[in-house]
């Protein structure tokens, strides 16, 4: 992990650590798990990362459902509406993965503080100048009148600018779309052994034989699981020359479990997930 810290709006993320440290001392601490997928979308922010690369990078060989990455997504966005006040969120990209998104134009800039400092430090000069020279007190509380005004509708603003980025963060947290991995649409290739649904989508088609990578899926699935069966392999990001698997097995009630392997290959990237269901034939039950 790098050791590097971030600023991020008015806040300070030290990776090592996993937190934000924000301008007023308030600090905030995440868990290893979303300190791992925040950095990722950090390292690539303003991009979409795929929700198979994230597995791929913070969870390894790790089979867990694609809930966990949801539930992982969710807590990083209330962190960062807490400690940024929504001028960093992660955006869910439809069908594909998140992006994180920092829009600086949120923090006030060290002009704009300058300014009201030497606007502060003009008043109180004039209010000085004015009472050596004993003008009338009823001449100032207009000016002071407005300016306290202006001061209350700039916080009724800046309070109703928060309200509005956390509403949108917790709608973002609770909605989201349909996943890709499940829209069979975004699948070129599909089989069926009896009541189970295969699907496939593999980037370079012409370098596997598909027949080769069913036998090894119908050999670890019982064909009466009732099951659709959702497999990807596309080029890893690490090692561009290799390609990546990822693999979601869901069934009809929505339960579901995810396999991936950062080196795909047909002999020998389907054995433990082969073990793995053995060992959980309640599964297809």
């Amino acid at each position: 992990m790098k050791q590097q810290s971030y600023q991020i709006c008015d806040a300070l993320y030290d990776p090592l650590l996993r937190q934000f440290v924000r301008e007023d001392g308030h600090v905030e601490t995440i868990a290893p798990i979303e300190g791992k997928v925040f950095l990722f979308l950090l390292e690539n922010v303003g991009e979409c990362v795929e929700r198979g690369l994230i597995f791929d990078r913070c969870w390894g060989n790790v089979i867990v459902s694609e809930q966990a990455l949801t539930n992982v997504i969710s807590k990083i966005r209330k962190t960062l509406s807490r400690v940024t006040c929504g001028c960093a969120t992660i955006r869910t990209v439809s069908k594909t993965g998140y992006s994180l998104e920092i829009d600086e134009s949120i923090k006030p800039s060290k002009n704009e503080i300058s300014t009201v400092v030497n606007t502060a430090t003009v008043t109180d000069s004039d209010l000085k100048a004015s009472s050596n020279q004993q003008l009338n007190s009823a001449e100032l509380e207009p000016s002071n009148s407005k300016s306290n005004t202006h001061l209350v509708k700039a916080g009724y603003l800046v309070a109703l600018i928060c309200v509005v980025v956390t509403a949108f963060n917790l709608f973002q947290a609770y909605y989201t779309p349909l996943p890709y991995f499940v829209d069979k649409a975004e699948y070129r290739d599909s089989y069926t052994d009896n009541t189970n649904h295969y699907f496939f989508h593999i980037a370079h088609n012409e370098s596997y034989s598909l027949p080769a990578i069913t036998q090894k899926l119908t050999d670890a699935i019982p064909s009466h699981c009732n099951v659709d069966v959702f497999v990807r392999i596309y080029p890893s990001v690490d090692q561009p020359e290799n390609d990546t698997l990822y693999m979601l097995v869901q069934k009809k009630d929505g339960e579901a479990l995810n396999y991936s392997a950062s080196i795909f290959n047909v002999a020998s990237s389907f054995d433990s997930f082969a073990q793995y269901m053995e060992k959980r034939s309640y599964f297809c039950d």
